[in-house]
């Protein structure tokens, strides 16, 4: 398991080989999305991402499909150590933002 993981400084707790999403916790930083959108965390919080407004988009609800997927898979990775907190990082705040 990825270090951070288990320090307990990203939220990415593998259950049978997957992540959890997100801690029953999550508040989303405040950010209210208007219909047809969801909040979506920038960087995922199994990936060291805060749950504050900066970190929130209002995201379309199909595209957040595809980002969750994403997110889960990458997240996965990360907790097996195949891949870096700054690569996963690097990869959702740079291929992410700004898609439409």
């Amino acid at each position: 398991m990825n270090i951070l993981c288990a320090l307990g400084l990203a939220t990415c707790l593998c259950t049978n080989g997957h992540p959890s999403p997100r801690a029953p916790d999550v508040t989303y930083g405040g950010v209210h999305c208007p219909s047809g959108y969801v909040r979506d965390h920038k960087t995922p919080l199994c990936g060291g991402g805060l749950d504050i407004a900066a970190n929130i988009q209002c995201q379309d609800r199909k595209e957040s499909y595809v980002k969750d997927a994403e997110e889960r898979e990458w997240c996965e990775r990360l907790c097996r150590d195949e891949i870096s907190l700054d690569f996963l990082q690097k990869h959702f705040r740079e291929e992410w933002r700004g898609k439409p």
